[in-house]
């Protein structure tokens, strides 16, 4: 028999010494704590974890959300690579090309999605703006940030900048644990933008790195000559 269930037997045999008996074991025992979550105050700090949740999750959400094939997706940090001079409205964080062909009905599709990360203490309205102006360059546009302490889901900053990203045609994707990949929610669709695909075509060119290009080459030449069948 534990001792556990003899002690438990004690309390139910003496209920007048119970609260002071659970008194004593608490200072002994105490209740497990739960940790503050952590707040990320530097941008590019949640740039790795982003690029994370396109590698190894994006795929299955736009699945989930399509009923298509999960697509192929390669992702990239671009806030460096080229772009025009006039700032953050024109250098979206990170991009990702997602690749989809048919199964039975021959088909092939590839959008490019666009992505600005703001902190919770960097959150404001403009981040949907910045974000939409993005999207110029992609067929969707997105914006990430981490839903704590002012822009907890509880906040009005955080209505506003939904409000602010649905009327403007623009994704949500928050999170509050940056590493907990089960913690990340879409909160809003994207519209699709009316950017030309040469125009997207462009922006991998010249803003993914080369290794991730060579990738995606090796992918579509898999495609060509059905090197990356299911079979």
């Amino acid at each position: 028999m534990s001792r556990v269930f003899l002690f438990c037997a004690g309390l139910r045999r003496r209920p007048e010494k119970n609260r002071l008996i659970l008194q004593r074991v608490e200072r002994l025992w105490p209740r497990e704590v739960k940790m503050p979550i952590e707040q990320v105050t530097i941008e590019r700090e949640l740039y790795d974890h982003v690029h994370r949740f396109l590698s190894m999750d994006f795929n299955g959400v736009l699945a989930r959300h399509t009923g298509a094939h999960p697509p192929q997706v390669f992702s990239d940090v671009v806030s460096k690579a080229g772009g025009e001079a006039d700032g953050s409205w024109t250098r979206p964080d990170l991009a990702a090309l997602a690749i989809v062909r048919g199964e039975f009905v021959p088909f092939l599709r590839a959008d490019l999605h666009t992505f600005e990360v703001k902190t919770a203490k960097g959150l404001d309205v403009q981040g949907a703006h910045e974000a939409s102006a993005q999207g110029r360059f992609g067929h969707y546009a997105w914006l990430v940030f981490q839903a704590v302490s002012r822009a907890d889901r509880t906040t009005a900053l955080f209505d506003q900048v939904l409000r602010s990203s649905v009327r403007l045609g623009v994704g949500v994707v928050t999170f509050k644990e940056p590493c907990d990949s089960n913690g990340w929610h879409v909160d809003a669709w994207p519209r699709r933008t009316a950017t030309d695909d040469a125009v997207a075509d462009e922006f991998v060119a010249s803003r993914f790195r080369r290794e991730t290009k060579n990738k995606i080459r090796k992918y579509l030449s898999g495609l060509k000559t059905g090197d990356n069948t299911d079979e």
